[in-house]
């Protein structure tokens, strides 16, 4: 929004909730064993999906900026905040096998393993960042200088990975 010649505001406001799920198929002949294989020629992926799971993250971010600007002369300052919304990030990970094949014109090639399931849980309370930045163009010769201050509040808990041999599921964690 322009305030008057040579002074602009710019605010805005950003909510958005990330809830999905990766679903495995709904097929009897497709099982916690049926290992994925991707062909490199073509980027088909048979026999399974390469990974399942359940993701959450619901974040608010603020920002604004106030620019002040002449001929020769201009000024900004603003910020940007991002706080938590409702609840700590999830990501919860599973692979068929624990393993994803590559096949090349359909021939194996490479086979990537996976210490499956992957549970990720952190939390970003509060991420900050404040800046001032000026410009001054005098003749032929232009001088930039700036400052910003980032602050950052996260954590991430202890966690761990359940015992080798039990099966994994991609369901939703409420």
């Amino acid at each position: 929004m322009p305030v008057n010649s040579k002074l602009l505001l710019d605010t805005g406001f950003m909510r958005y909730v990330q809830d999905w799920d990766e679903r495995r198929q709904i097929n009897p002949a497709v099982d916690f064993g049926t290992i994925s294989v991707t062909e490199d020629s073509t980027g088909q992926i048979y026999r399974a999906s390469t990974v399942y799971g359940h993701n959450f993250d619901n974040p608010l971010t603020f920002r604004s900026s106030l620019a002040y600007v002449t001929g020769t002369h201009s000024y900004k300052t603003g910020f940007m905040l991002r706080v938590r919304g409702n609840g700590p990030t999830y990501n919860n990970i599973s692979v068929n096998g624990d393993m994803n094949y590559n096949f090349l014109n359909g021939v194996p090639r490479r086979v990537t393993l996976f210490a499956t399931p992957i549970e990720q849980n952190n939390d970003v309370k509060s991420d900050l960042g404040l800046f001032a930045q000026d410009s001054w163009a005098m003749n032929r010769m232009t001088i930039n200088y700036g400052v910003r201050f980032d602050y950052l509040n996260a954590a991430v808990p202890e966690q761990h990975l359940p015992r080798a041999g039990s099966c994994p599921s991609a369901t939703s964690r409420r």
